[in-house]
Order: structure tokens, then C-alpha cells, then sequence
């Protein structure tokens, strides 16, 4: 198997290439979940988001959250950074991959940086043409191949 860098690197291009991905929040014992537009750098998904939403609050009570798209599930961990408008590096990322959003975005004086860092993702995939879900554990930094019959598609082993 691929050196967990290099996987984890390929993962992190791949989610970046999609652009969009659904995030999962909550708030005791309410889930909620929205698309956002996200960047990626510094091994971190980021997305902006105002201080008066909902999800917002939620990741401010609890900063565990999951992204998913296509057959891509990651679970990650929050931090709200500073005012979207005055976070250059976001801001010149985000410019250039999102330009007509960044100009109404660019105004909202609510707007604040969330980055996640991933803790874990799950994928299906194929090896030698069988299907397979692979788990990517950045915490343990380790990769796992489960052929698709014998996977168990639990997250019970993921701690906050």
C-alpha cells in the first residue's frame, strides 16, 4: 500500500478538486447539514461561514464534524479562526478558486474561517479490481484496506 503521506495528500487534492462537499454539525442531540465551498491548505479543509448561522453556533458548542461526498466520509475536528476579511492566506485561496462568491462574501462583516483538521476518512475504492473501503486514520497515521464483503462500515472507533 501508498505511503500514508501520499494518501493523505491525494485525499486532501481530491476533496479540494470537488470544490463542494456536504458538512454535518451538531448541537446536543441535533444533527444539521448544508454544502459549503472549501479550500485546502496546510493539510486543513476550510470553508467561511457567518457567525449568525446555525452551523456556526453548533461547531462553537461542538467542534466535531463530518464531510462527505461522493463515496468520501471524513470526520474531523473545528477551529473558528478569525474574520474571513482579514485572513489574507484564506482570503487569497478562496479569491482564486471561488471568485464571484469571494466578492459577496468579501463584504459580510459576520464572516469568520472554520478550519477542520481531518482525524479520519473512510472511501470505496478498488484494488486489483475488487472493491474495498479504505480508512485513512490521521491521528494513528495509518491506512486500512477492507475488502467490501467483510467491511463493517462502522465509526464506532472514532473518539472526539
Amino acid at each position: 500500500m501508498s505511503d500514508f503521506k501520499d494518501v493523505l495528500s491525494g485525499l486532501l487534492t481530491r476533496i479540494d478538486t470537488q470544490g463542494q462537499v456536504t458538512l454535518a454539525t451538531s448541537e446536543e442531540d441535533h444533527v444539521t447539514a448544508r454544502i459549503v465551498s472549501i479550500v485546502v491548505y496546510d493539510g486543513k479543509i476550510a470553508f467561511q461561514t457567518s457567525s449568525n448561522l446555525k452551523k456556526f453556533k453548533q461547531l462553537q458548542e461542538n467542534p466535531n464534524c463530518a464531510f462527505s461526498f461522493g463515496e468520501v466520509q471524513i470526520i474531523g475536528t473545528a477551529e473558528i479562526k478569525g474574520l474571513a476579511s482579514e485572513d489574507k492566506k484564506f482570503q487569497e485561496i478562496y479569491k482564486q478558486k471561488y471568485p464571484k462568491p469571494f466578492i459577496d462574501f468579501d463584504k459580510m462583516t459576520t464572516s469568520h474561517v472554520i478550519e477542520v483538521t481531518p482525524k479520519i476518512a473512510r472511501l470505496w475504492t478498488h484494488e486489483l479490481n475488487e472493491p474495498y473501503l479504505m480508512t485513512i486514520d490521521a491521528v494513528t497515521q495509518e491506512i486500512s484496506l477492507e475488502p467490501y464483503e467483510q467491511a463493517d462500515d462502522h465509526w464506532d472507533f472514532v473518539k472526539p
